[in-house]
């Protein structure tokens, strides 16, 4: 069978920036497409890729702000201390007046970038996805279905998201953003023909994936960013420089790892790190027996709480930490919790020491009296849902260095399992954390002779 290799990405707005950053890794490792289709911004980077035309898609991120989308922003001149919160407003405010933002610097930008011979004479095959308003159906185009002079105003139509901004009239049809029907558009992919599919995904919700057996697929989304929520839909509007180089700097990471260049699941190691995550994996072990009895658990509390940090670790084994993953999980559990940059390669020395000094100065601050008792006090089934809503008033990362504290101390008792437990009901990953922080004190201590 011939392979036909297809670029797919979705919309998403302000986070456009992430399918760049995918692009650079894509060049690199030397996939390039037969085919790239796009709805919404993912039209406009398309277009982009077809025309190869990368540095002006580097410089049209590195440099993106409000006032290059919106003409409010552009004959405004808006204070630099005014935050993204105001701004957003600010649009706000004339959507409601106006009944959608206008988007003149927007249309200039893709009218200018635009070459239309160059897109028609292409190797490489061009699709977008708009929608038909009112009656909201779904438009798939490819560059021949689209008359002379019209590929730009289609890419804008593709990504005119009313009510925030106006629809798009082209002839005697008026269109809107292709993500009201289909946003990720893998199915027109592969009925055209694809067999081996990137699918590049900004959207706040991830598509269902559509899986055929004569497919090769790889799904690029960021877990690090999904985990700060940055690719949720308030992002969407907002364009700002700072954020497009954290989102082109992270998918440049997740593509190479997507592509096993990398290890890593949030964070991104050197290839080949995982092995070195064998001594940590071996006191991982221990300290996790430490918790749980080896024999099957009678206790309710103490099987779930095993059950859940076994499948938050994405191994559901009988004896967790027999694979390199399950710890390396754990690491990146407790360099998430810390607040570490996800956006550098890391060695599992190196990790493991900025996250041992994080846990330093988060001791330094004295957890309050009674602030596990105050934590598992209210964790019941009926509440686990509320208590996720409110983690970040739990103090999480004082409570991984009070569990830590309780994993390097002597024996465990009863009581003391029980508050664990309690605690990895509904936050698995602090559990995790907690073994990798003590795993990593102990084997320093070890090395150095401490106690």
């Amino acid at each position: 069978m011939e392979v036909k290799k297809a670029l797919v990405l979705s919309g998403g707005g302000g986070k456009g920036a992430y399918q760049i950053g995918a692009w650079k890794a894509l060049r690199e490792i030397g996939f390039e497409p037969d085919m790239v289709i796009g709805t919404s911004v993912g039209a406009l980077n398309g277009a982009l890729i077809v025309m190869d035309k990368y540095d002006e898609a580097l410089d049209i991120w590195e440099n993106m702000g409000m006032e290059k989308v919106f003409t409010s922003f552009a004959e405004n001149e808006i204070p630099e201390d005014v935050n993204m919160d105001a701004k957003i407003s600010m649009l706000a405010m004339e959507i409601i007046k106006s009944g959608g933002a206008e988007i003149g610097p927007l249309q200039d930008l893709v009218h200018n970038m635009m070459d239309e011979s160059l897109m028609r004479s292409s190797k490489i095959q061009y699709g977008l996805v708009t929608t038909k308003f009112p009656q909201i159906k779904a438009t798939q185009l490819f560059t021949p279905d689209m008359p002379e002079d019209t590929i730009a105003d289609y890419i804008l139509a593709s990504a005119a998201c009313f009510p925030f901004v106006k629809t798009k009239k082209i002839g005697d049809s008026s269109f809107v953003d292709g993500g009201y029907t289909e946003n990720m558009p893998l199915k027109m992919a592969l009925d055209a023909g694809a067999t081996d599919v990137v699918v590049v995904d900004i959207s706040s919700a991830p598509d269902p994936m559509i899986v055929r057996d004569t497919t090769n697929i790889h799904y690029i989304r960021s877990k690090a960013l999904t985990s700060e929520g940055q690719l949720n839909t308030s992002k969407m509007l907002m364009f700002d420089k700072e954020l497009s180089k954290i989102y082109m700097e992270q998918a440049y990471l997740d593509t190479l790892k997507e592509f096993d260049m990398l290890d890593g699941y949030i964070y991104s190691f050197k290839k080949g790190e995982k092995f070195n995550m064998s001594e940590y994996e071996q006191q991982s072990r221990k300290l996790f027996k430490k918790i749980f009895c080896c024999l099957p658990c009678e206790g309710h509390i103490e099987r779930m709480a095993r059950e859940n940090i076994v499948n938050y670790m994405g191994k559901c084994v009988e004896n967790p930490f027999e694979h390199f993953s399950n710890t390396m999980l754990c690491a990146e559990a407790a360099a998430n919790i810390f607040k570490i940059d996800t956006r550098v390669i890391y060695s599992v020395q190196e990790l493991s020491s900025k996250i041992l000094n994080s846990f330093e100065e988060a001791n330094e601050e004295k957890l309050k009296e009674g602030k596990i008792d105050y934590l598992v006090r209210f964790i019941d089934p009926v509440f686990i849902d509320n208590l996720k809503h409110n983690l970040d008033l739990l103090e999480k990362r004082k409570i991984v260095v009070e569990i830590s504290k309780l994993l390097i101390s002597g024996k465990i008792d009863d009581k003391q399992k029980n508050k664990i437990w309690l605690v990895g009901i509904p936050f698995p990953e602090l559990i995790c954390a907690s073994i990798f922080c003590a795993s990593t004190i102990i084997l320093q201590n070890n090395k150095f002779g401490g106690a």
